[in-house]
């Protein structure tokens, strides 16, 4: 406004609207209790336009103390309010994009655990007719029983097995890849042997190298140690994947596997694995895309050779959380070598061999030329086993595995039946009976009316101290702990082939001394 016309008005020409008229009433209180008040106000000017003022008012008095008029002292804050709006703003976008954020977060967490409840879901429910199907196919296929299927019926048989186990690697490889994204597959740092890792693996593979008419050997640096501190199962789960592939794709050639140890840093030591072979080889189109999970180097390898592409991709993922890599090199027609670099620490972390025990053509000879030796399973003769499974294939499969090694078995299907099996009056809360019935119990998880944690923990309260083991279908990271958390000794996960069976059942009994067992009733309640 100019002077003149302004002179003769009052502060209402200034009045934005923007104030409500409680804000000026508590202003007039105050200036007409003799306070000087303080405060921001918003005015409006002639162009229309709102600019802010830090404004301080005092009345004005006459000598009777009357008030005359009032000063009002302005100070234009108007770039200030602008900023404060602006960072008032920001920060409502910001919380609003935190929240936003949030929910997506809660969403991805739900949407997680949906996917994880179903992997669970489907890996159980594929588990528990998969050990049906692959045990009994075993007995049909049992070189030690006389059987009456003809070769063809053998070989129908042999065929089931063998579609059965790949179904199994897949299930066990989605797993995997899950508990890998999730960030919940661990890797431990243990004493691990390498080369004893590397001879089973290879021994394993022989069958598949001789059926793919492929040469398998190894060589191994003299000065290897005897341990290295890794972890010896994702370790093992590596090199079956390396070796496998390497001899899937080499039909009729050679694959050769040499270990050594490598001290890349002042007494850093690293661990490098060379799985060569003279396969088909990879494009270096097809090498962009090798360890990408559900990838292959290209379709018509995946229709030649099958598979799912998952190995290699489990393998590098693996190798990182190892601390190491997985690399490859390779050229169309002329094979490909995965290395796979692991660090193993100093070299006072490692235990050494006292001298060689023989040279790497001496090794190589062996294992090209021995097959590998199986020691006849134990055996559990005498023992009683209480088998608590709710499944009726089941319970005749494992219950034929558990007799034909000598042991006797009891079968029900359920954990209250088991209770009531061990009690004197027959009933779920009643005492032990005087002499335990059972030298070891095998219970699975998921059943009817009691399922096998509360059984496990009803008898841990109760004072069962004999051996406890789950068998069953639930094969997620944190089954286990839970299982082991309720009294549990061990958790083994369906489908368990015979031998892996039998041995652990044998392992748990030899812990339970004749006497000991005479004396349990004694600490049972």
């Amino acid at each position: 406004y100019h002077r003149e016309e302004l002179i003769g008005q009052d502060h209402r020409i200034l009045n934005s609207g923007v104030h409500p008229r409680s804000f000026w009433k508590e202003m007039y209180q105050s200036i007409l209790r003799g306070e000087v008040w303080r405060g921001d106000v918003c005015n409006r000017a002639k162009d229309g336009s709102r600019y802010w003022v830090d404004t301080a008012v005092k009345a004005i008095r006459d000598e009777t103390g009357r008030v005359r008029n009032f000063v009002a002292i302005r100070l234009d804050i108007t770039a200030r309010k602008e900023a404060e709006q602006a960072l008032l703003h920001a920060n409502q976008n910001l919380e609003g994009a935190t929240r936003r954020a949030n929910d997506l977060a809660a969403h991805a967490e739900e949407a997680n655990r949906l996917k994880s409840e179903f992997l669970a879901n489907m890996s159980h429910e594929i588990r528990t007719p998969m050990t049906a199907i692959l045990g009994y196919a075993d007995l049909l296929s049992d070189n030690d029983q006389p059987s009456k299927l003809n070769h063809d019926q053998l070989e129908y048989v042999k065929t089931i097995r063998r579609n059965g186990t790949h179904l199994l690697k897949l299930i066990n490889d989605i797993l995997d890849v899950s508990k890998i994204a999730a960030g919940k597959l661990l890797v431990e740092q243990i004493e691990t042997d390498p080369v004893g890792i590397l001879h089973d693996v290879l021994e394993t593979m022989q069958v598949k190298a001789r059926e793919g008419e492929v040469s398998l050997r190894f060589e191994i640096d003299t000065s290897m140690p005897r341990l290295i501190q890794s972890d010896p199962t994702r370790f093992r789960q590596i090199l079956v994947n390396l070796v496998g592939n390497a001899i899937k794709f080499s039909p009729g050639g050679e694959v050769t596997v040499r270990m050594a140890v490598d001290e890349v840093e002042p007494n850093q030591w690293s661990l490098q694995v060379d799985v060569a072979d003279t396969g088909i080889g990879i494009s270096e189109e097809d090498m962009s895309r090798l360890f990408g999970a559900f990838r292959q180097a290209s379709a018509g390898v995946s229709r030649q050779f099958g598979g799912t592409g998952l190995g290699l991709h489990i393998s590098q993922q693996l190798a990182l959380l190892l601390g190491g890599e997985l690399a490859a090199r390779s050229r169309p027609d002329k094979g490909s070598v995965f290395t796979l670099t692991v660090p193993v620490g100093p070299y006072e972390s490692m235990v050494w061999p006292a001298a060689a025990s023989s040279t790497v053509e001496e090794r190589t000879t062996t294992l090209r030329t021995a097959e590998p030796a199986h020691p006849p399973p134990p055996r559990l003769d005498r023992a009683s086993i209480l088998l608590v499974e709710d499944g009726e294939d089941n319970q005749r499969l494992i219950a034929h595995y558990l007799r034909a090694a000598g042991a006797e078995v009891t079968i029900v299907g359920n954990g209250r039946l088991a209770l009531e099996a061990m009690t004197a009056d027959g009933s779920v809360g009643g005492q032990f009976k005087s002499e335990l019935p059972f030298d070891l119990i095998l219970s699975d998880i998921q059943m009817p009316e009691m399922d096998g944690y509360t059984l496990a923990a009803r008898l841990r309260t109760r004072g069962w101290t004999g051996p406890l083991l789950a068998l069953t279908a639930n094969a997620m990271p944190l089954d286990e702990d839970q299982s082991l958390s309720v009294g549990f000794d061990a958790h083994l996960t369906k489908p368990i082939n015979r031998e892996a069976l039998i041995t652990e059942c044998a392992q748990w009994l030899a812990h339970v001394r004749p006497n000991e067992r005479e004396s349990e009733s004694a600490r049972v309640l």
